[in-house]
């Protein structure tokens, strides 16, 4: 999945497709720099659903669980967030 979107993550939707299936690849290696993108995209898109659901999939399953909650709950009437 990562090779269909690289070179596309200047879009939102993208880069947070990216960011939750590079964390899921390197879980069980280090992931805190995955992490730290989930949390630089979250702050600059926040916003958008997309960023809101993989990013905060990726902090919820880091532990950040009360960001990972701010995050989904900036969510417009989404059931999904």
């Amino acid at each position: 999945m990562l090779k269909e979107i690289k070179g596309q993550e200047s879009i939102p939707d993208f880069a947070a497709v990216a960011v939750l299936a590079e964390y899921k690849k390197r879980k069980a290696t280090d992931a805190s720099t995955v992490v730290e993108k989930a949390q630089e995209l979250a702050k600059a898109t926040g916003d958008n659903l997309n960023v809101e659901l993989c990013c905060g999939t990726v902090l919820a399953d880091a532990g950040l669980t009360e960001e990972a909650l701010a995050l989904l709950a900036k969510h417009q009437g989404s059931l999904d967030a």
